[in-house]
C-alpha cells in the first residue's frame, strides 16, 4: 500500500544505493572477493566475507528451487497452450485450482545447469546474461502488464498499491513498513552477500563506482516497481478466495497467472501469456541467481587458488543435492528465509561496523570521488556506518520479539553458517 511504498523508496535511498557504493568500491578498489578485501584491510576480519558468502548459499538455497517451478510452471501451460486446453491456474466455483506440479528435481537440475553454463565462463559472460535477461523479463513483464491493462479492475487494482490501509497514513509512523522496507532491500540488491565486491573487483580501479551503483539500484528499483504493478493489476482482475494450500511460489505469482486464465481470453492465447509470465519471472530471478553464485565462487578462488572450472561444478552439485533434499521438506523454505534474514542482519552489521573501523570510509569515499562526477559526503558515511546497522539490529531485534521461533530456527541456521565461515577464514590460501 502507499505507506509501505513510500518506506521502500526511502529505503533504497538510504540503504540500498549507499551499500551498494560501498560493495562496489570495496571491489575496485582491492581488486578482490569481500573476504579477501577484508582480509587486506585487517586480517581479523575476514570472517565477515565468509559470513557473506554463506548468506549467498542460502539465497541460492531459496532461489533454485523458485526458479525450478517457474521453469515448470512456463512449461505446463505451454502444453496447455498447445493442445489448447483450459488453463491449470483457472479458478473455478471461486476455488483456486493449482496445477498439478510433478518433476521438481528435474525442473531444479535446468535452472542448475543454466546458472552453471554461464557462471564457469567468467564474469563478462555473466554481466551479457544478466543484461540479456533483464531485457527479456522487462520485455515480458510490459507485454503482461499491457494486456491486463485492457481488463476490468485492474486499474482498480492499480490504484490499491498507493492507497493507504485502514491505518491511513498514520501507518507510516509504526514499525512494520519500515521493516517491510528493510527486508525487501536487503533480500533485492543482496546487501552483505558480497556479490556486488565481487563484480567490482573486474572493473578498472578508475571505474566510477559511484555512478554504476547507483545506476544499477536505480534500474532494479525500475524492474521492481513494474512487477508491483504488474502484481496489482493482476490483482484487480481477479481476485482469490484462497491460495493452494501447498502454494510453494509468491502469491503474487499465483495471482497473475490466475487472471491470464480467467480473463475471458482464448484458452491457447491466455497459455501463451502465462507461458511467457513464468518465463519472464525465470529470465529475472536467474541474474539474481548468478549474483550469488559469483559471491560464493570468487572467495574460494581467490583464498586457494582454485581453478574456476572446478569450483563452479562443485558449487553446482553441491546446491543440486542440498535443494533436493529440502524440496521433499514443506517446511524447509521457511526456515530457509527466516535463515538469511538472520544472516543478512548480522553480515550487514558486521561489514557496516568493519567499513568503519578498518576499511576507512574516508579513504574510499577519497578514492572514489576523484573518479566520478558524483560525490559521497558526509551524508553517504552516516548512512553507511549508522543508519545501515541500525537497520540491521531493527531486523534481528523484530525477529526475536515477533517471530520467536522463525528467530530461533533462523539464529541456528546462522550459527552453522558462522562455525563454517570461521573454519574457512582460519584456512590457508595458496595465497598465503
Amino acid at each position: 500500500d502507499g505507506p509501505q511504498c513510500i518506506a521502500w523508496v526511502v529505503a533504497v535511498l538510504v540503504l540500498a544505493i549507499p551499500f551498494v557504493v560501498l560493495e562496489l568500491g570495496i571491489g575496485s578498489i582491492y581488486q578482490n572477493s569481500l573476504s579477501e578485501s577484508v582480509r587486506k584491510a585487517g586480517k581479523s576480519w575476514e570472517i565477515v566475507g565468509w559470513l557473506a558468502a554463506g548468506a549467498a548459499v542460502l539465497a541460492l538455497l531459496l532461489l533454485i528451487p523458485i526458479a525450478g517451478r517457474l521453469a515448470l510452471g512456463s512449461y505446463d501451460s505451454l502444453l496447455a497452450a498447445l493442445a489448447n486446453q483450459p488453463s491449470p491456474w483457472v479458478n473455478q466455483a471461486k476455488k483456486f485450482i493449482s496445477p498439478q506440479m510433478g518433476g521438481e528435481v528435474m525442473a531444479i537440475a535446468v535452472a542448475i545447469g543454466v546458472v552453471q553454463f554461464r557462471l564457469w565462463r567468467g564474469a563478462s559472460t555473466i554481466a551479457r546474461s544478466a543484461l540479456t535477461m533483464t531485457i527479456v523479463g522487462g520485455s515480458g513483464m510490459m507485454l503482461i502488464g499491457g494486456v491486463l491493462s485492457l481488463h476490468a479492475g485492474a486499474i482498480d487494482g492499480l490504484v490499491t498499491l498507493l492507497t493507504p490501509s485502514s491505518k491511513g497514513w498514520s501507518e507510516l509512523s509504526t514499525f512494520e513498513p519500515w521493516i517491510g522496507a528493510i527486508v525487501t532491500v536487503f533480500l533485492a540488491w543482496g546487501c552483505g552477500t558480497g556479490a556486488v565486491t565481487a563484480y567490482g573487483s573486474y572493473l578498472n580501479r578508475s571505474t566510477d563506482a559511484i555512478g554504476i551503483g547507483t545506476i544499477a539500484v536505480l534500474g532494479g528499483a525500475i524492474g521492481q516497481v513494474l512487477l508491483m504493478v504488474v502484481f496489482a493489476l493482476g490483482s484487480g482482475v481477479v481476485v482469490l478466495d484462497e491460495l493452494p494450500s501447498d502454494s510453494q511460489l509468491p502469491a503474487g505469482v499465483h495471482t497473475v497467472a490466475a487472471a491470464l486464465a480467467n480473463s475471458g481470453l482464448p484458452a491457447w492465447w491466455s497459455g501463451v501469456l502465462i507461458t511467457v509470465w513464468f518465463i519472464a519471472l525465470f529470465a529475472l530471478i536467474t541474474p539474481a541467481m548468478l549474483a550469488m553464485s559469483e559471491a560464493i565462487v570468487a572467495p574460494l578462488v581467490d583464498k586457494f587458488r582454485l581453478p574456476r572450472e572446478r569450483v563452479v561444478p562443485a558449487l553446482c552439485l553441491g546446491i543440486f543435492f542440498s535443494c533436493a533434499v529440502l524440496n521433499v521438506h514443506a517446511q524447509a523454505s521457511h526456515w530457509l528465509f527466516y535463515g538469511l534474514l538472520w544472516m543478512l542482519g548480522t553480515s550487514v552489521f558486521l561489514q557496516s561496523l568493519c567499513a568503519w573501523k578498518i576499511i576507512q570510509l574516508d579513504a574510499i569515499a577519497r578514492h572514489l570521488n576523484a573518479y566520478s562526477a558524483f560525490r559521497l559526503g558526509l551524508g553517504w558515511r552516516v548512512c553507511v556506518a549508522v543508519i545501515m546497522p541500525l537497520a540491521a539490529l531493527s531486523l534481528l531485534v523484530w525477529m526475536i520479539i515477533s517471530r520467536e521461533s522463525e528467530a530461533l530456527i533462523g539464529s541456528g541456521i546462522a550459527l552453522v553458517m558462522v562455525l563454517s565461515a570461521v573454519l574457512l577464514a582460519h584456512l590457508p590460501g595458496r595465497n598465503g
